[in-house]
């Protein structure tokens, strides 16, 4: 579990897409947004290539952001961007992938998700459902299967929870939470500094890692007591942060309702995926070795506690930076 988590943190700058924003701010003029990650690679082969009839005006400002280097221009487009190709090159040498976000003047929205082996697209009149459906569900199923901080507290239930029947519960319970804050977010009614909401959700991967190597002494803590009461309450914290997540992309003003749903889902699924592989790895583990592994636990608690420690006394010190 050590090595697995390690070679998570290692291949970390692989899994920072790119970000490509057009906002249209008058008739046929969009500013744009360049990010992509800082690295050799991207830096000498990622090139934006603008549609036909486009021209760039003025000059092109380009500074560096903690790991991105991030570029603005303005961009004027004869008759607009509607039916004409967009894209980025470089993607396929780099394997970086891009989430591409173009805000129209009528507040219509288009998000795309590129890949090295689809690095451009069509620019359409306007979003269609389908096109919704599958951006949204695929970056909500990224984010949580790339989302390393939730994934470990998913693991902590996991080792926290004995019975099959009391997991099921417990995962829903943490699922209903965070559909309710990402909603509530999303939408505008709760508003949190995501430092905080970040702090926060590390300090909640603490405290269960904590209660795991707890109930391994046959200690009773407050998790084992009030099992769906804590996770619920830790899972409207992580709700907020993939609300977070979600509210850099921005949404459709069309299909709010399709783009969080599938978002949503895509977690959930995500979530799932995850569960399911840590079922299999435990029960190969059991088969191998012909013994339980109860006597393990304290070992991915002992890792993660360490871990999440780390996050949140780094993001506190952002925090009051």
């Amino acid at each position: 579990m050590v090595f697995l988590l390690l070679s998570s943190v290692a291949n970390a700058d692989e899994l920072r897409p790119a970000y490509l924003a057009l906002q249209e701010v008058k008739t046929h003029t969009f500013t744009v947004l360049w990010k992509y990650p800082l690295n050799a690679k991207s830096i000498n082969e990622l090139t934006v290539i603008h549609p036909a009839g486009c021209e760039v005006q003025g000059e092109e400002n380009r500074w560096f952001d903690e790991l991105y280097v991030v570029s603005r221009w303005n961009l004027i487009c004869e008759n607009g961007l509607a039916n004409k190709s967009l894209g980025v090159t470089g993607l396929d040498s780099t394997s970086t992938e891009l989430l591409l976000r173009i805000e129209f003047l009528d507040s219509t929205t288009f998000v795309e998700r590129l890949t090295p082996v689809r690095n451009s697209i069509i620019v359409p009149e306007r979003p269609t459902l389908n096109g919704v459906i599958k951006s949204y569900f695929v970056i909500g199923m990224e984010h949580i299967l790339t989302g390393t901080d939730h994934l470990l507290f998913v693991l902590c239930i996991m080792l926290l929870i004995k019975c099959n029947k009391n997991l099921l519960l417990a995962i829903t319970a943490f699922t209903m939470a965070h559909s309710i804050t990402l909603i509530l977010a999303t939408l505008g009614y709760i508003s949190l500094n995501p430092v905080l909401v970040e702090t926060l959700i590390a300090l909640s991967i603490v405290f269960l890692a904590y209660e795991v190597i707890r109930e391994h002494k046959g200690l009773s803590g407050l998790s084992a007591r009030y099992p769906w009461s804590v996770i619920f309450i830790f899972g409207l914290m992580h709700g907020l942060g993939f609300a977070g997540a979600l509210g850099e992309l921005g949404l459709p003003q069309n299909d709010i309702p399709v783009a969080l749903l599938f978002f949503n889902l895509g977690v959930e699924v995500g979530q799932l995926l995850f569960i399911c592989c840590v079922m299999v790895l435990m029960w190969m583990l059991r088969i191998l070795t012909r013994k339980r592994l109860d006597n393990l636990k304290p070992f991915p608690a002992y890792a993660i506690g360490i871990a999440a420690s780390f996050w949140f006394f780094q993001r506190l010190t952002s925090l009051w930076s």
